[in-house]
């Protein structure tokens, strides 16, 4: 078989599949057109975010059998249309989950705890001790929207934290932290969000969702950037909502 990367991902991947003895060929710089040009001799696709795999690359693609995705999201393929030709897609979805969960876990802690800001003063020789005065994380209310890899594993690095978890996952029927939106809603201090990119997902947090919120909230979105309408959060932060 014969596979194309479009995008670099770790080296091992290439060499484990040479081994095996498929005939692997790099498209790193090639624009979207040149892929187009040579992509009906390619059995095999592995790829990042750089290129959308639409209707119209798929028509040109004679001989795909899989198409591997280097990360979670499956955003930037068609995969309804990919599915109905019969060509496998593959993912990481639990590649990342830890580092994004400990990466969550810092942003909050950072916000909570004004170091990004102070950081900043100290350096430029400020000293504002009690404009930095921090938050504590114990026994606020974590909503966490989104339970699958990620969200879940944000849930274990909060463990040692005293805080109460709320989890609220469409998709699943039974899981730990089991939650309601509304109990989201009344209870959060503090919303996390965890979920793909989808035309259901797409602007999620908006300002209705915001507003539905009893108390001020703090929010930590690790999903994607068009989950959440940025205008939004802007009027949400300029009122004291957020």
């Amino acid at each position: 078989m014969k596979i194309l990367f479009i995008d670099i991902v770790h080296p091992f991947l290439k060499e484990e599949l040479e081994k095996q003895n498929y005939i692997c060929d790099i498209a790193y710089n090639k624009t979207r057109d040149e892929v187009l040009s040579i992509i009906s001799d390619y059995d095999g696709i592995v790829l990042r975010s750089r290129i959308k795999i639409d209707h119209d690359f798929l028509n040109q693609c004679q001989k795909l059998k899989f198409i591997a995705r280097a990360g979670s999201g499956l955003e930037n393929i068609d995969v309804i249309e990919a599915e109905e030709r019969n060509i496998n897609l593959l993912n990481a979805a639990e590649g990342n989950r830890q580092a994004v969960a400990e990466h969550a876990l810092g942003m909050l802690l950072s916000l909570f705890n004004n170091l990004n800001k102070s950081d900043r003063e100290v350096r430029n020789e400020i000293w504002e001790r009690e404009a930095n005065r921090g938050v504590e994380l114990s026994q606020k209310t974590v909503g966490i929207i989104g339970f699958g890899n990620n969200g879940s594993a944000f849930s274990e690095v909060l463990s040692g934290f005293d805080v109460r978890i709320l989890a609220y996952d469409k998709y699943l029927e039974k899981y730990k932290f089991q939650a309601t939106m509304q109990e989201i809603f009344q209870y959060a201090d503090i919303v996390s969000l965890h979920i793909p990119l989808t035309a259901e997902t797409t602007y999620f947090l908006n300002e209705n969702f915001i507003n539905q919120f009893e108390k001020p909230i703090y929010i930590v979105n690790t999903a994607r950037g068009k989950c959440l309408c940025t205008k939004d959060l802007v009027t949400a932060m300029q009122n004291g909502k957020v």
